[in-house]
This record gives C-alpha cells, structure tokens and sequence, in this order.
C-alpha cells in the first residue's frame, strides 16, 4: 500500500486534507476493488469512480488533480499488467446475494472431475464470449460449502448464477485466468501439453466445451487404464492427478 494525500480549498485561505491508500499488490485488493479492477481489463475507461473504490478518496477529489498527478496514481498499479503475474486463490470467496462459495487456496482438495468441467467452460467463454459458457464455468466452479461436486444438480441452479452482476461473474472469470498461470508455473509439463493442443484446435470452429477439453486426451494418453479402474477417477484431488501426470510424462520422454 502507498499514501495519497490530496489537499483542496475550504475557506478563503485554508486548505483541507484527504488521506487515503492505494494497492500496491493483488493481495492488498478487497473484492470490490479486484472486481474494478477487471472491468478496467475488459476494457472500460478508468474514471474518477474508479480511483476512488481503490484510495478510498471522494472522487470530486481526484478532478483537483493535474495529469501528472493522476498518471502518477496510475502507475501506482501498473502491477496489474505486469508480465507472469499470477493468483493462488479467489478473491471473492462468497459471491453475494448466493450462498455460493470459491474453491480452496491452489485449487486444493478440488476434485479432477470438477476441473475439467470448469476448465472446460472457462476455455469456450474465453473463445465465444458467450455469457451462457461464462455462467457454466461459475456454476462448476463455485460450490455450495460443503457440496461434493455432481454435474446434474449443479446444472439447475444455472438461473440463479446468471442473476449475478456479469461485472462479478467476469472478475471471477479474470481471476481464475491468474491462477492458471500459477498451474502453469507449478506443472509446466503438463500445462505445455494443454496449451499445444489448444493452438492446435485455434482453427477449429467451436464444439461442445467437454469435447474441445484437452485435458480428456492428455489424460488418456498419459494415464490410460494404469491409474484407474473405474470411473470414480473424476473424484481424487486435481494435485494428485496432475502429480501423476507429470511422473508418467517424464516416465514417457525418457522411453522416447
């Protein structure tokens, strides 16, 4: 976090201060304040409004400024176009008006088979920009405390996420993109091989978001019927598939 003081006239000769902070780091964001800041990377002009949520700072305050001064509050978080940057967690742990909550920090204790289905649809959302894939991805992704994940229930409450603020169902959109960063950094084989069957599809008119998954063929290929003998492989830990993955992939290179 650093200071902003902005001083402005309050009578004849006096001068008032407002004091206020300004992020400095993805951690140091409050949901309000992450969900501002993607709307600025979907696109939307930066406005006093917006300074304001992030310093606290009334936004008649921020007119006072010159240029210089505002560019100076702007690169104050420039960190959120840096290069590599990544998120291990949600931001918004509950979205509001649901009972609805995040996955645990890195993904923890996710079930595979529930990766792959939000993956799935956060991969067609990105490609189609469709709300009703952005809605699916959500619905997968976020979960009632304590529900295991089934597709069939999770599938009937599609009304009730496409009610939330498409600002919130796009900032969670964002922040997932973030941690998949992190899962790139943390299994940089497996995800190589995800993100070279992806290109390959680039040309490819849009299918049936589990039929573009490329995780159901990398699986396939690595794991085959070695792991698993039945279907409940859908239910273990996604950090344990992709650990055995990433063995069976070394195991693979090194009979190549």
């Amino acid at each position: 976090m650093i200071d902003i003081v902005i001083e402005y006239p309050h009578h004849l000769f006096f001068k008032r201060k407002e004091v206020g902070t300004l992020p400095t780091a993805w951690a140091e964001l409050t949901e309000h304040q992450f969900i501002a800041i993607s709307r600025i990377i979907h696109g939307v002009k930066p406005d006093y409004q917006f300074f304001s949520l992030l310093t606290g700072i009334n936004s008649k305050h921020f007119g006072l400024l010159t240029p210089y001064e505002l560019k100076v509050v702007t690169d104050g978080i420039d960190f959120i176009r840096s290069t590599g940057n990544f998120l291990v967690e949600f931001v918004i742990k509950h979205i509001k008006g649901t009972k609805l909550v995040s996955p645990h920090k890195k993904l923890e204790g996710m079930p595979f088979g529930q990766f792959i289905f939000a993956d799935a649809y956060y991969h067609e959302y990105m490609a189609t920009k469709k709300e009703d894939s952005l809605n699916h991805f959500i619905a997968y992704l976020y979960l009632l405390p304590g529900e295991s994940f089934n597709k069939e229930s999770i599938d009937t409450r599609l009304g009730t996420v496409a009610k939330i603020h498409l600002d919130t169902r796009k900032a969670i959109a964002y922040n997932y993109s973030l941690i998949l960063v992190w899962l790139q950094k943390a299994y940089p084989l497996i995800f190589q091989e995800v993100s070279e069957d992806a290109l390959a599809k680039n040309d490819q008119p849009p299918a049936k978001a589990l039929t573009n998954s490329p995780w159901i063929k990398i699986f396939d290929i690595l794991i085959g019927d070695d792991l698993f003998t039945s279907d409940q492989w859908g239910e273990i830990p996604v950090h344990t598939i992709f650990r055995y993955m990433t063995n069976q992939y070394r195991e693979n290179a090194k009979q190549k």
